[in-house]
């Protein structure tokens, strides 16, 4: 296992935890830290061809409480299960690198 140090990558202030590519909603999903809030996390996607936040999730490391956005409230049961579930294992496997090196 490497000790590098885990590089810092941010995105308009955010970091950048990792993107994974969602099977339901047939695009790549950016997962990032909340500005103003701790152990959150934002969940980016596009909609009409713009960058637009998913949901974010709170404690995502322990009891993850998903807040959708109004415009992706209504999607299917497992279409929003993916991003859920895709998004702290996204977190989760950035987290772990980061204490590895830390």
């Amino acid at each position: 296992m490497s000790t590098a140090p885990v590089p810092e990558v941010t995105w308009a202030g955010l970091t950048v935890f990792g993107t994974f590519w969602s099977v339901y909603a047939q695009q790549v999903i950016t997962v990032t830290s909340a500005p103003t809030a701790a152990h959150t996390i934002r969940v980016w996607g596009r909609r009409c061809g713009v960058r637009a936040l998913i949901l974010t999730i709170s404690c995502p490391s322990h009891f993850p409480e998903p807040r959708w956005g109004a415009a992706w409230v209504n999607n299917p049961p497992e279409w929003r299960h993916e991003i859920e579930h895709g998004a702290v294992d996204v977190y989760e496997r950035w987290d772990a690198a980061r204490e590895v090196t830390t």
